[in-house]
């Protein structure tokens, strides 16, 4: 079973798997797993599918951790970042006593406690989220059989108001294709820009260019470490299975979708995210060098290419 998911392409995949017994039980415990878990998605955005909308997306995920065999090893990481965390710990307590000792305790056992909480109110936040798509593509598929849209998915670039507006007065056809129309051309345009890297207050929009003819990028180094290795750009989660063991990920942005990605990475160039986003912690949390902030890395980037990432300065480079 492991060779279909090394050899085939995702989308044929669970054809492959339902010729043999042993590949129709593990479609099954996967339908048992997207049943629990289906309500993930790459972003919290209630446009975005959920895995229960596009298996293939868990697929290619399976796929990159199959062709990924001999890559991180989770388990060890664990122990060794439990070791690394309990030996910080010892070190601190030397430092402090009396009150601060104590105060650092107390602190330190509320994030523990509480950092838990955090991830859990994340995952159930997605179960919301999966029901409002429920809803609102219900909405789309009557607005659909009215012929008001051609798909059922264009309900999401109508406003709440807009949708009220239409179920409970009706709206001319030509004028609800009219915001459709308006509301693509500018997601297609602000989908190809990159916000601002800071933002001061009563100063306006700081953007850091790159001189033409450069060969090397400057952006946040949020993970330290230093990796020479081809270069995979990826835009869309569902080319996942792109990645090879010890590629460089490069990306405009890692949402917690994107996290299973860093088990095969060797490193991480992202375009947007700070010391403190997901890409950026998940990186430390996996001991992989990684710079974020890096403005249009995937156009001047592309995959196959040798480049080398120095995530304690926050450069990228290439020959």
């Amino acid at each position: 079973m492991a060779a279909i998911f090394r050899e085939a392409e995702p989308e044929a995949i669970f054809g492959q798997l339902s010729r043999s017994a042993e590949g129709q039980r593990f479609i099954l415990r996967t339908s048992h797993f997207l049943a629990a878990y289906g309500h993930r998605s790459v972003t919290r955005d209630v446009s975005s599918p959920r895995w229960e909308d596009n298996p293939g997306l868990v697929i290619s995920l399976l796929k990159s951790y199959v062709t990924a065999s001999g890559g991180c090893d989770l388990p060890t990481m664990e122990t060794r970042q439990a070791h690394e965390r309990e030996e910080a710990t010892r070190q601190v307590l030397a430092m402090l006593s009396g009150p601060r000792r104590t105060l650092f305790k107390i602190l330190l056992g509320y994030t523990h406690r509480y950092m838990t909480f955090r991830e859990n109110q994340r995952f159930y936040l997605d179960m919301i989220f999966l029901r409002w798509r429920r809803v609102f593509l219900e909405i789309g598929r009557r607005f659909r059989e009215r012929e008001l849209i051609s798909v059922a998915e264009d309900v999401f670039f109508l406003r709440f108001d807009e949708i009220v507006r239409v179920i409970r007065q009706g709206v001319d056809k030509a004028l609800v294709a009219e915001w459709i129309a308006m509301r693509k051309e500018e997601y297609a345009h602000y989908g190809q820009e990159l916000p601002p890297t800071f933002l001061r207050g009563g100063m306006g929009f700081e953007v850091l260019d790159i001189p033409a003819g450069s060969t090397r990028l400057r952006g946040l180094g949020v993970s330290p470490g230093y990796v020479t290795a081809p270069a995979r750009v990826i835009s869309d989660l569902a080319q996942s299975h792109l990645l090879k063991p010890g590629e460089i990920l490069v990306t405009v942005n890692a949402d917690p979708g994107w996290t299973p990605l860093f088990v095969t990475a060797g490193g991480v160039v992202l375009e947007t995210g700070g010391m403190l986003s997901h890409g950026a912690i998940v990186s430390r949390e996996y001991g992989i060098p990684a710079v974020t902030g890096v403005r249009h890395a995937t156009r001047q980037l592309h995959s196959g290419q040798c480049i080398t990432v120095d995530g304690k300065n926050g450069v990228v480079s290439w020959a």
